[in-house]
C-alpha cells in the first residue's frame, strides 16, 4: 500500500510506516518536536503465538489478558501490547518490559513520570486483523481504526452520537456515500477523543469534524481554540477498515511531517 502524501499543506498527514517483523520499527534516529509517526500493522501476518510476549507485559496487563474469553481477541490485545513496548522501547533506548504506562480516567495510555528517554506521546488503536501503533515527540496524539459493520444502522447511530451538523450529513446521504461519510466522521471523532482522552458518550456530540476528503476539526464547544491548533488525517487502510489520527500541534508548527514509506 502506498504511503500517505500531503506535503507543503497546513494540516499536513503523518508519516506512514508498515511494521516489518524482521526490520523492527526502524525508528528514525531523531524525531522532531510535534512530529508524528503512525505504524499500520497487519497482524494476519504476524505468526506469532501471545504466551512469548506475556512476560513484556506489566501485570495489570497481563491480568486483563487473563480475563478474555475469545482466544482471538486475547491474542490481539498481548500482541498490540507487546508490540507498542517494543516500538517505545526502541525509541527509549530500553527494554520493551521496562516502560511504564499511566492510564488516565478514559483509558489514555501515557508514558508514566520518570520514564527515561525524551516526552513521547503514543497512540493505539486496533480491530480484529488490524493496528495503528502512532508516537508524537511533544504533542498528544490518537488513533482509531474501524472494520467496517454490516448492517450498521448509521443513521441511527449518528443521531445518538454525533453532532447536530454531523448527524444532518448522515441522514441526507444514502448507500455508499452515507457509509463514506459515517466512517470519516467516526474514525476522525475517535481518533481526536482518544488524543484528548475525553469519554465518548459526552464528548461525541460536543465536537465537530468534516465529512469530506479534506480532514479537519470544525468546531469544539469545549475548547474554541482547538481547531486551530489540531491536525486530523486519514489514514490509508485497505477494505473494509476506515482510520484517522489526530495530533496536537506543537511550537506553532503546522502540522506532522509527511515523509511516509514502506
Amino acid at each position: 500500500m502506498a504511503a500517505a502524501s500531503g506535503e507543503g499543506d497546513a494540516n499536513r498527514a503523518p508519516a506512514i510506516r508498515d511494521y516489518d517483523p524482521e526490520r523492527g520499527f526502524q525508528t528514525p534516529a531523531e524525531t522532531g518536536r510535534g512530529r508524528v509517526l503512525v505504524w499500520r500493522i497487519f497482524l494476519d501476518r504476524l505468526a506469532w503465538s501471545p504466551e512469548p510476549l506475556l512476560g513484556l507485559l506489566a501485570e495489570d496487563e497481563r491480568d486483563r489478558a487473563a480475563r478474555m474469553t475469545s482466544a482471538a481477541g486475547r491474542r490481539e490485545y498481548v500482541v498490540v501490547r507487546a508490540l507498542l513496548r517494543m516500538l517505545l522501547g526502541e525509541r527509549l533506548g530500553i527494554a520493551p518490559e521496562s516502560v511504564r504506562f499511566s492510564i488516565g480516567p478514559m483509558g489514555k495510555p501515557s508514558l508514566s513520570l520518570g520514564t527515561p528517554g525524551p516526552p513521547l506521546e503514543c497512540g493505539v488503536s486496533h480491530s480484529h486483523a488490524l493496528a495503528l501503533l502512532a508516537v508524537a515527540a511533544g504533542g498528544e496524539v490518537g488513533v482509531d481504526v474501524e472494520r467496517e459493520r454490516r448492517g450498521l444502522r448509521a443513521e441511527a447511530v449518528a443521531r445518538r452520537f454525533f453532532s447536530v451538523s454531523e448527524a444532518r450529513i448522515v441522514r441526507q446521504r444514502e448507500g455508499a456515500a452515507r457509509r463514506e461519510a459515517f466512517y470519516r466522521l467516526w474514525t476522525r471523532k475517535e481518533a481526536y477523543m482518544k488524543a484528548r482522552g475525553r469519554g465518548l458518550a459526552r464528548a461525541f456530540p460536543r465536537f465537530t469534524v468534516s465529512a469530506d476528503a479534506s480532514p479537519r476539526l470544525i468546531a469544539d464547544e469545549e475548547d474554541g481554540g482547538a481547531p486551530a491548533e489540531w491536525g486530523l488525517a486519514d489514514i490509508p487502510v485497505p477494505r473494509p477498515y476506515r482510520a484517522a489520527c489526530a495530533w496536537k500541534r506543537v511550537g506553532g508548527e503546522p502540522g506532522a511531517e509527511s515523509t511516509g514509506r514502506k
